[in-house]
């Protein structure tokens, strides 16, 4: 069984979607968990994509809009995509990726004001 079957039969049980007893399409636990899995799949096909056009972390942090300084970075959901894409792409830590480009940021802002 490949990983992504198993992930796949992971959310189908945390979605308790085997415990529906009638119209299984139409219940909330199968549209919570076919809306996941498809997510899933989704940001799999997105890295992979940025993977081969090699897009270097700060493109990907861009791209999905993290440089907007509204909001906590941390509770964004999007961050640990980028997470994700990191420790893909260049096989490191991604907390010292995140804490290089945190130091960064609080440099080029001491330098700026």
């Amino acid at each position: 069984m490949s990983s992504k079957q198993l992930q796949t039969g992971k959310l189908f049980m945390k979605f308790e979607v085997g415990k529906v007893e009638a119209n299984l399409f139409e219940s909330p636990q199968f549209q919570n968990w076919f809306q996941r899995s498809v997510a899933i799949k989704l940001e799999i096909a997105e890295l992979e994509q940025w993977l081969s056009s090699g897009k270097s972390s700060e493109e990907a942090f861009k791209l999905l809009s993290l440089n907007d300084e509204t909001g906590n970075l941390l509770k964004n959901p999007t961050f640990n995509t980028w997470i994700s894409y990191i420790t893909k792409a260049y096989k490191e830590n991604p907390y010292d990726a995140f804490s290089r480009r945190c130091r960064l940021a609080m440099m080029m802002k001491t330098c700026l004001n």
